[in-house]
């Protein structure tokens, strides 16, 4: 994604799954981490740094991310990371992350909008920002195992922003460098884009219902969810870029031949009953705007001035209906 959020497409797909494991808490923690599930993040960010030789990578993640060794690597491949923090880790003076920032001074203010869902309604957040610099132990407690016997200790920054009066919590660790309050904001915004993961995830499972795929191989399996994979982020991007310039023509994402079975399809009732004439259908692409409401519409989307816009999985259904009609278009024609 750029700083602005816009998905660019996918750098590398890691395709697993979780094997049953009956081992102890102890047993797990003493496996070296290329046999750990949480590899898969350090894997990721080789890959992106393979993938992306010259440019400058901001790898954002969850609680899951939040390990010694993702830190390490992104020192040594020249990526940064922002990550929720997970473990609130013993650091200088035997204090913990939360009693350190408990000490520090509130050093900014950012007000956040918190999206509306089914059962909360969309509102603005106000958070404190407190942040510090941190070392990260390379062996906590003065324990000398023989995963830590090559470690050093890491330099990060840490930044917890919480609601005044409120619920809403992030602690955030990185390696960029938080030396201001603007700074700090900067890191929020970045951590914020992590949502759009979600969001692609969404497109991908519900509307490409990659679950449900009932392929009998995983070679075949595989191929279907690397397929499917750029489809969604094409879905994906159309609604961003339409949100960010709904008055740019609609070419600049779809071919001629999209928009215009869209339009055929909305309003096929209309043409069988002569209330509209095929000869009507605009010479000139419509604006982004319009053409999204349009392949929406045939997901259900009602177009009312109240409506609002579409959401992706409503714009997925019609996006899957124009595929078939699309089809029958480019026959036809």
């Amino acid at each position: 994604m750029s700083e602005k959020g816009l998905p660019l497409g996918l750098v590398y797909n890691k395709l697993w799954n979780r094997k049953d494991s009956h081992q102890t808490e102890y047993k797990r923690s003493s496996l070296p981490i290329q046999l750990k599930e949480s590899f898969r993040w350090i894997e990721c960010m080789r890959k992106a740094r393979e993938y992306l030789v010259n440019e400058e990578i901001v790898l954002v993640s969850d609680r899951e991310g939040d390990i010694y060794e993702a830190f390490e690597e992104a020192y040594d491949l020249d990526v940064d990371v922002v990550i929720r923090c997970q473990h609130d880790r013993v650091l200088e003076e035997e204090l913990k992350i939360s009693e350190l920032l408990s000490l520090e001074k509130v050093k900014g203010r950012h007000r956040v909008v918190i999206p509306g869902n089914g059962s909360r309604k969309k509102r603005v957040a106000n958070l404190a920002l407190r942040y510090r610099r941190i070392e990260l132990k390379s062996r906590p407690n003065d324990q000398r195992t023989q995963q830590n016997k090559g470690r050093k200790d890491i330099e990060l920054y840490v930044l917890d922003a919480t609601e005044e009066g409120g619920s809403l919590s992030w602690r955030i660790i990185t390696t960029l460098a938080i030396e201001s309050a603007e700074v700090a904001k900067e890191v929020l915004n970045i951590y914020s884009k992590r949502w759009n993961v979600e969001l692609y995830f969404k497109s991908l499972k519900t509307g490409c219902t990659v679950e449900d795929c009932r392929l009998g191989e995983a070679g075949k399996l595989i191929k279907y969810i690397s397929l499917m994979s750029v489809i969604a982020w094409r879905i994906f991007w159309i609604n961003f870029v339409g949100r960010e310039d709904p008055e740019e023509s609609s070419e600049k994402v779809l071919v001629r031949n999209e928009w215009k079975t869209a339009w055929l399809m909305l309003n096929r009732n209309k043409i069988k009953e002569g209330k509209v004439k095929k000869s009507e259908m605009p010479d000139v692409a419509p604006g982004l705007r319009e053409a999204i409401h349009w392949i929406a519409g045939l997901g259900g989307f009602l177009r009312r001035k109240g409506d609002g816009e579409p959401g992706l999985i409503t714009f997925w259904r019609g996006w899957n209906k124009l595929q078939n009609g699309l089809e029958i278009y480019e026959l036809m024609a």
